[in-house]
């Protein structure tokens, strides 16, 4: 008899968990569906439903790279360069390495207006260290600060109890190591935290943007840059936006005239 309350319990309480589960569930599927819709879209040519499709998948939470990928190529066909390029960015933020996504955005740039040497790419040892910064993305250094902290809390833990010395001398070892290699991917976090490229970086999405010399209509024209330009956000000020440019120039921009890559 207390067997069969035992098993009602256990069933009941699993109902209630799935039932609780399906509206999330629901809502993943409904992303699922919208993203293929939006392949289906694509592949018709209809590349305004497509983006259309895939922006309404990323609204209901779906942040995966291939949505923001194929949104961008949807946007690409559609003409309108400075989506696509923001969202082939976006995409590889999510996916830095993937090979895909840096050559749709690679040739994207090729039909910009704007050709900038960057001061970063002639510098060998600015290239390496902004190579560096760009191979992991926030995430991943999240997860393996994580993956090294739990290794050194479990070396530890055998340490102070172990009663071998040959064991704890490989601990030792173990935790000096994992210690130096805690301290060089929170190095690197920080650093990418620090670094207007890579945490407030945007693009122009306007056809023409007009570069000013302080916060105001009415300032000093320094410059103008046009649609699809990758730049990074140094402050920002009310409306306005101090922006800097690959080639270290800088100035003021309207806030609505650019789009930030890294979505708040």
């Amino acid at each position: 008899m207390n067997t069969v309350k035992f098993n009602i319990t256990i069933s009941t309480i699993f109902i209630i968990l799935v039932f609780l589960a399906l509206p999330e569930y629901a809502d993943a599927q409904s992303n699922v569906d919208l993203y293929n819709q939006g392949n289906d879209a694509y592949r018709d040519g209809n590349y305004e439903l497509a983006i259309e499709l895939y922006q309404q998948a990323l609204q209901g939470g779906a942040k995966h790279p291939a949505i923001y990928y194929n949104l961008g190529n949807a946007y690409f066909k559609a003409n309108r360069i400075g989506p696509a390029i923001l969202n082939f960015q976006r995409a590889l933020i999510l996916s830095p390495r993937d090979k895909s996504i840096k050559n749709n955005l690679e040739y994207a740039k090729l039909l910009t207006f704007d050709k900038i040497d960057s001061i970063y790419e002639q510098n060998l040892l600015f290239k390496i260290y902004y190579r560096l910064l760009s191979f992991f993305n926030f995430r991943e250094l999240n997860l393996i600060i994580f993956i090294i902290s739990v290794l050194i809390t479990a070396s530890l833990m055998i340490f102070i109890v172990s009663n071998s010395y040959p064991l704890r001398k490989i601990l030792l070892r173990l935790l000096i190591l994992f210690g130096i290699l805690e301290l060089l991917v929170v190095g690197l976090f920080v650093l990418k935290s620090q670094n207007p490229w890579q945490s407030s970086a945007a693009v122009v999405m306007v056809s023409k943007l007009d570069i000013t010399s302080s916060p105001a209509r009415d300032s000093e024209l320094l410059f103008t840059i046009h649609e699809g330009l990758k730049i990074a956000i140094e402050e920002t000020r009310g409306e306005w936006a101090k922006i800097l440019l690959e080639d270290g120039r800088h100035g003021w921009v309207p806030n609505q005239s650019i789009e930030r890559i890294r979505e708040l």
